[in-house]
């Protein structure tokens, strides 16, 4: 089952209160898990254009992706 409709979770302060807001839940019979690898980059710091920025940002997203998933990194010097 694949669900094409995302929440976005603002005002989140604190790990446990995310982590407790992505636990499995029951859809039409299926055990639906939700999960998210965030990449953040920061103008001007990390780039001067949205292409930069964009860059910027997947490369973080991939590297909490190879380091597990499910967290966010902020955008470093290649």
């Amino acid at each position: 089952m694949v669900l094409r409709q995302f929440a976005i979770f603002r005002d989140v302060t604190e790990r446990k209160e995310a982590e407790e807001r992505m636990r499995p839940c029951d859809i039409e019979g299926e055990s639906v898990e939700v999960g998210a690898s965030l990449g953040i980059a920061l103008y001007p710091d990390d780039a001067s254009d949205l292409e930069g920025l964009s860059r910027a940002a997947d490369r973080a997203m991939y590297e909490v992706k190879a380091s597990g998933r499910n967290d966010f990194r902020f955008a470093s010097a290649e």
